[in-house]
């Protein structure tokens, strides 16, 4: 037992010495979440291009009704919010969005995603701007290397 639990203990108190260096060191950014609940999507828009948040807005309707993350909570450099409207939900471009981004927009609007793969997002089996309904099973496959935009595939193309 003795062989097994040192070595155990060693790591656990290395690791916590390794987390705490990095946390010391400032280099967690993050701001707290503003509420963009009740406001039309028009001062919604306003707001996060003033304060230079990435969103995505997902619905057809005026007034955002529901938003990822929550209010006052914080919301990391690399993050987006995910802003829903009071009309029907639509299928967001998840091209190159992260697992945890992606999960939020099933979270609020009701659909089953299924991964497979790590990464981030490289195809979606629902087309963006499509109408999703609660319930509904989408395929998500993640991988390790981000997907170049249309404009840069036929700048490659152009060239070749």
């Amino acid at each position: 037992v003795q062989k097994i639990y040192h070595p155990l203990v060693k790591r656990i108190v290395d690791f916590n010495d390794s987390s705490d260096n990095q946390s010391a060191g400032g280099n967690i950014h993050y701001i707290e979440t503003p509420s963009f609940l009740d406001m039309s999507v028009e001062e919604a828009q306003q707001q996060v291009q003033e304060n230079e948040i990435d969103y995505t807005l997902i619905g057809t309707g005026t007034e955002v009704v529901q938003q990822l993350p929550y209010p006052d909570t914080p919301l990391f450099e690399e993050q987006q919010v995910i802003l829903m409207t009071s009309g029907a939900a639509t299928m967001p471009d998840l091209t190159n969005w992260s697992r945890n981004d992606a999960m939020k927009v099933a979270e609020l609007t009701g659909v089953n995603m299924v991964f497979s793969g790590e990464g981030y997002v490289v195809s979606q089996s629902l087309a963006p701007g499509l109408y999703m309904d609660p319930g509904e099973e989408i395929q998500i496959t993640l991988s390790q290397e981000v997907i170049q935009s249309s404009i840069e595939n036929d700048a490659i193309t152009d060239e070749e």
